[in-house]
Parts: structure tokens; C-alpha cells; sequence
């Protein structure tokens, strides 16, 4: 991806890589890459981007990219993202808005 000089970056002339040039990118350090709009989730069902990382989280745990002690487990489904940590929790990677490339 291209650099951005100082100069652009002063004049708030940022260019934000495409999210083709994203995956591509990662896919030439790994092969399993998952695009996610768990922004959009949180706003479809919270009103706010705030439970964005949750959601995230959740649809981690249910793809079993992520180990963690069923104690910590129960601990993040008591907290008070719990209602997003769910809704990532029922995501599958073939659920709409959630989708491998």
C-alpha cells in the first residue's frame, strides 16, 4: 500500500487503501482473511458503534479464532456487552454481513 507523506497528511489529503487493497494485503501474510461489518451491526442493533469490538469478539469465540477460559467466557457474557458479545456469538461466517474473501 502506498505511504502517505507528511505533507498529505498535514493537509488532510489522506487516502484510505480500498478494502480490496486491505484484503490483498493480508492474504500475502495469510490466507484466512475475513471481512466483518461488525460496524454496521452495532448500529442495526444498538443505535451505536460502541459494541463494535463485542460483536467482534463474539464472531471470534463462535469461529474458534480465539481461546479463552470458559470462566473468562462466562465472565464477558455477564458484563455489560453482553448483548453484543451475543449477537456476535449467533454470527457464522456465512451469515449476512459476515463473509470470508
Amino acid at each position: 500500500m502506498p505511504k502517505q507523506t507528511r505533507k498529505e497528511m498535514k493537509e488532510k489529503r489522506l487516502k484510505y487503501p480500498s478494502l480490496e487493497e486491505v484484503v490483498s494485503s493480508l492474504r500475502q501474510i495469510t490466507p484466512s482473511v475475513y471481512v466483518v461489518n461488525a460496524s454496521e451491526m452495532s448500529v442495526k442493533n444498538f443505535g451505536t458503534y460502541r459494541m463494535t469490538n463485542p460483536i467482534i469478539v463474539g464472531i471470534c469465540l463462535a469461529q474458534g479464532f480465539l481461546t479463552l477460559k470458559n470462566d473468562t467466557i462466562k465472565g464477558l457474557l455477564q458484563g455489560k456487552d453482553k448483548d453484543a458479545l451475543e449477537l456476535g456469538l449467533k454470527q457464522t461466517i456465512l451469515s449476512p454481513g459476515v463473509s470470508p474473501r
